[in-house]
């Protein structure tokens, strides 16, 4: 368990560090879809994955940190 994300240290051959639920990209999906689907935005999942660039496609199976937003309206 790691108190304070900020203190990884070096060279523990950490590359990834999830805060929220990890979620794989489905076939064909996009940041906004995995938005849609997980009742995010597209900045929220951009600023936990420093990695994805909102640009290019998903690869099916990517994995994604993703934090709901729990002000989002339920349709």
């Amino acid at each position: 368990m790691l108190r304070n994300p900020d203190l990884v240290p070096e060279g523990t051959g950490a590359r990834h560090l999830f805060v929220g639920v990890t979620y794989a990209a489905k076939p064909g999906e996009d940041l906004a879809a995995v938005a849609a689907r997980m009742r995010t935005t597209v900045k929220s999942i951009l600023s936990l994955n420093f990695d994805v660039d909102g640009e290019r496609p998903l690869a099916a199976g990517q994995e994604l940190c993703v934090i709901p937003c729990s002000s989002f309206a339920l349709v």
